[in-house]
């Protein structure tokens, strides 16, 4: 995957992810796209270029939303090393890995998410049903992403 692409495809999923999502998507069901993004670059992107192509994808995330800076780029990249290892053992073309990794990476980064909302003091009990509904869009729209973004990568180049 090419920089170049990798950062069209980014500036996308900002500007979806922060005006039409929120416009349509009620707020406990609404799925992080930039997981669904990390997703798809740990699954297919070689290993040195999955790292921190995942770790940028997760500060995009942090910028964007209110809460500190740097614990969702780690998220982000530790579930991006969690699904390089594993993908040499699971076939991740499989739909249902596809869930499942979307679902674990939607709770890493939900529980990131929850624990700045914590240390900022905010309202807690609302982020814990928000992180469960969004976890749970995010495992279940990874499939139809993939094949999105896979389309996407096609047309933009190797």
């Amino acid at each position: 995957m090419r920089p170049a692409n990798w950062l069209i495809v980014l500036v996308g999923i900002s500007v979806f992810a922060s005006v039409v999502v929120p416009r349509y998507m009620p707020a406990p069901l609404r799925p992080d796209l930039f997981v669904v993004l990390t997703v798809f670059i740990a699954m297919r992107a070689r290993a040195e270029e999955a790292v921190a192509f995942c770790w940028f994808t997760g500060l995009a995330s942090d910028l964007l939303s209110s809460g500190p800076v740097g614990g969702g780029a780690l998220t982000h990249m530790a579930v991006a090393l969690v699904i390089l290892k594993l993908r040499s053992l699971i076939d991740v073309r499989m739909a249902l890995t596809q869930v499942v990794f979307g679902l674990i990476a939607g709770l890493l980064a939900g529980a990131a998410h929850f624990g700045g909302a914590v240390l900022a003091g905010g309202n807690v009990s609302a982020s814990g049903g928000v992180l469960l509904g969004s976890s749970l869009a995010t495992g279940l729209i990874i499939p139809l992403s993939v094949v999105g973004l896979k389309r996407a990568s096609v047309t933009l180049g190797p």
